[in-house]
């Protein structure tokens, strides 16, 4: 365990061991069932609040705006626990079944609003990440085959390569199930490509999966418009 986790679990409990050492040397172990009703889901709207980043995870840009906005519902629920909590400790409220009910209400009301933002989270979450696998795509073909081109001796080959290249860079980054079996492909040709390259095969060999390449590369940008 590094000094930081120690540093941050120490920080994550400090609320706990304050309010509990208040809670217990102010009024001892000696209180009545709808308090300790109300100290139990206090407790638990803390731990959510510390379990609401795991929860959402890491994110940026519009992930990130709703990762927080995720995180600010568990603190609000927290708040409210501790206002209730702390008007039944001072006003001495016996009465279990209010307590019940008012802890049902705000808790009902705290997990009505973060599970479909959690679900909201989840989805942006996995747009994003489909966005920069797409994204990723692109940029590692167009350097493949910027990287082979560097390698081509031949000028027609090399000015077929650079071609390739300019298609490549502009493509569109979108992508769907359709253009998925031409990506494949276009990856396999290019590992090809490269061998190719690398190991001096004929230069008809390196043309033609440089022809074939361009024509798979034509077929994935159709597909993805579709």
């Amino acid at each position: 365990m590094t000094k930081r986790n120690v540093l941050t679990i120490l920080l994550d409990s400090l609320f706990i061991i304050f309010f509990n050492l208040l809670f217990f040397m102010l009024g001892g172990t000696s209180h009545n069932s709808a308090t300790w009703i109300a100290y139990g889901f206090l407790h638990f709207s803390y731990l959510m609040v510390l379990l609401t980043p795991a929860i959402c995870g890491q994110g940026s840009g519009a992930a990130y705006i709703s990762k927080t906005s995720t995180y600010l519902i568990s603190l609000l629920y927290f708040v409210a626990e501790l206002v209730f909590a702390l008007f039944i400790i001072f006003t001495k409220i016996k009465s279990v079944k209010f307590v019940i009910c008012i802890e049902v209400i705000l808790t009902f009301a705290y997990l009505l609003i973060l599970i479909p933002t959690l679900l909201v989270d989840d989805a942006i979450e996995k747009k994003q990440n489909k966005k920069q696998q797409e994204n990723d795509f692109i940029k590692d073909i167009a350097n493949r085959v910027k990287m082979i081109e560097s390698l081509i001796q031949d000028s027609t080959l090399k000015s077929k390569a650079k071609n390739l290249y300019l298609k490549i860079h502009s493509s569109p980054i979108s992508s769907n199930s359709s253009s998925l079996v031409y990506e494949q492909e276009i990856l396999e040709n290019i590992f090809a490509l490269e061998e190719s390259v690398q190991t001096e095969q004929p230069q008809e060999n390196v043309s033609t999966l440089l022809t074939k390449i361009e024509q798979l590369l034509l077929k994935r940008n159709l597909a993805t418009r579709r």
